[in-house]
């Protein structure tokens, strides 16, 4: 909600609608301006690779026509805000971009105006209102947004402490009951629409799938993931994680990467997959997929969590795995005492050595 007295009053909205065009002339020279300068910044440079594309370029051009027109609403401002803070866009970097580039381009536009001077006092006066309005509208984006992520983080440190809970009172359970809990925790805690955990050999082709829960889990039936880059199998998501041993997240399924499973994933109404991998001493290549439904995005956070993620269902297997390793040892121990007592009822040297 934009507070009372940064709306426009009649005559400034009126004044404003009248020399609009003239102001949005201005648009794209704007914008090919602001590109040029945030890719030499070196706090963006790297963010904003391809700053000169057309598609940047018309979307300032189109937020610098949307400032000036005195009908545009400010409603799509929470995107936009999580674009810029993707961007590492703080909310004084923003206040930056617009006092010094928005308003003092549209100052200059409007004293090239051959209008009365006192349309130009107007007009100066309506454009730092709509500014300040939108300035306004980012700030409530970008706290929304911070309210958005802190609760993504705590869940899904809550989710971690959930399967700590799991594996330090469960351990007693096979290892697939283990990680079938683990994955029903991430979703239930995390509000996911599908988690999987699979491993694969290095000498295997394809992963297999051990647990699998959410409500879109028969996504998994049939599903074929692979070690092998040679084949599409082995070019989506979770196998790039799995080769690479680091998280990998899309965002958008269209992604060329995704085409062998883009079809079953609408099926189910999947949207976003976010991937982590790690070996465990057994030498098995573990993965963890999580899943967002459609129109649901993974932060640009979720990799460190993964990685928070990976490092702790790393920990808990390998102790599952030396766990099993000692239930041999005393089964083997077991059956060694057995066969020795056996032996002592029958003390004959036929009995003992043949």
């Amino acid at each position: 909600m934009i507070p009372h007295f940064l709306e426009l009053s009649e005559l400034e909205r009126s004044v404003l609608q009248a020399h609009y065009s003239s102001l949005a002339s201005s648009a794209n020279d704007f914008a090919m301006k602001f590109c040029k300068r945030i890719s030499k910044s070196g706090k963006f440079a790297n963010e904003i690779k391809n700053c000169s594309d057309s598609r940047m370029v018309n979307a300032i051009a189109s937020r610098y026509e949307k400032i000036i027109s005195p009908s545009v609403k400010w409603n799509d401002l929470g995107k936009l805000s999580e674009i810029h803070a993707k961007f590492g866009i703080s909310e004084e970097d923003l206040l930056d971009i617009y006092d010094n580039m928005y308003y003092l381009e549209m100052e200059k536009s409007i004293n090239t105006l051959n209008i009365p001077e006192e349309d130009k006092v107007t007009l100066k006066s309506s454009v730092q209102k709509r500014i300040a309005a939108e300035i306004f509208a980012h700030i409530n984006g970008y706290e929304r947004e911070q309210k958005r992520k802190l609760a993504e983080r705590e869940a899904f440190y809550r989710a971690l402490s959930d399967i700590s809970r799991i594996f330090g009172t469960e351990l007693h359970h096979s290892l697939s009951k283990l990680l079938k809990s683990a994955a029903s925790t991430l979703v239930k805690d995390i509000g996911l629409k599908l988690v999987w955990i699979g491993y694969v050999k290095p000498n295997e082709k394809y992963v297999k799938i051990i647990a699998v829960a959410g409500e879109a889990s028969g996504y998994t039936k049939g599903l074929k993931i692979s070690l092998d880059s040679s084949i599409p199998e082995g070019q989506g998501p979770s196998a790039m994680s799995l080769i690479s041993g680091e998280p990998f997240v899309i965002n958008d399924f269209n992604d060329a990467i995704f085409t062998p499973w883009r079809e079953r994933a609408q099926k189910y109404g999947l949207g976003a997959s976010a991937n982590t991998s790690f070996t465990t001493s057994d030498e098995k290549i573990w993965n963890i997929s999580l899943y967002n439904g459609t129109g649901k995005k993974f932060s640009q956070q979720i990799e460190d969590l993964l990685g928070a993620l990976s490092s702790t269902m790393n920990i808990f297997i390998e102790k599952k795995l030396r766990d099993l390793a000692l239930e041999r040892i005393r089964e083997l121990q077991i059956g060694v005492s057995k066969a020795q007592k056996e032996l002592l009822k029958s003390p004959s040297i036929e009995v003992m050595y043949n």
